[in-house]
């Protein structure tokens, strides 16, 4: 929003000036056309989504390598804690613990 002494002064009008110029295509000149709608096609997009996100990615390999062994370090946490649980079906207050308490666990590590 502009106060009254930016419209009136003399670098607003001249660059008000300049858009309109600048908005006018110069006569003569034929418009852009183009064979398709997009610059390429959809399997090419995907390729290159891909591949940026790739480079992205992997941009920072001691974040990716740290959350790798974090991840590892949880996995073998949870394999001692739970190793055989799963098996004792008979003792229904362990496994009915068993859930709810892996899937707390795994929220609280994300």
């Amino acid at each position: 929003m502009k106060n009254g002494t930016q419209k009136n002064g003399f670098s607003c009008r001249r660059m008000e000036e300049i858009v309109q110029e600048g908005s006018q295509p110069d006569p003569g000149v034929t418009p852009l056309k183009f064979d398709t709608v997009y610059a390429r096609s959809l399997l090419q997009q995907y390729r290159i989504c891909l591949w940026k996100f790739n480079i992205t990615y992997w941009r920072t390999p001691n974040y990716n390598a740290t959350r790798f062994s974090f991840s590892i370090a949880v996995a073998l946490i949870f394999g001692a804690c739970f190793w055989k649980l799963g098996g004792k079906t008979g003792n229904e207050q362990q496994v009915g613990t068993l859930k709810p308490s892996s899937c707390h666990s795994s929220r609280s590590t994300q």
